[in-house]
């Protein structure tokens, strides 16, 4: 399971794919975008190149790398 970390304030929350879309799909706030055409996978990729969103990252055979999203 993917998981990503928001960080605000100095504290970090952890979210699902199915957290992020679900806010995605609720948040009056993202209307607007939506309105514009904005679908949950662009929006996901603009808030993880905006470090808003970050995946976590495991060990996979002593190598780090980020876990599979899709």
């Amino acid at each position: 399971m993917t998981v990503w970390n928001y960080y605000e304030n100095g504290k970090s929350e952890r979210h699902t794919l199915s957290d992020l879309e679900d806010y995605f799909e609720n948040n009056a706030g993202l209307q607007e975008q939506k309105d514009q055409g904005t679908d949950f996978e662009s929006w996901l990729n603009e808030m993880e190149r905006m470090q808003i969103l970050i995946p976590e990252v495991k060990r996979d055979n002593g190598k780090f790398r980020i876990r599979d999203c899709r």
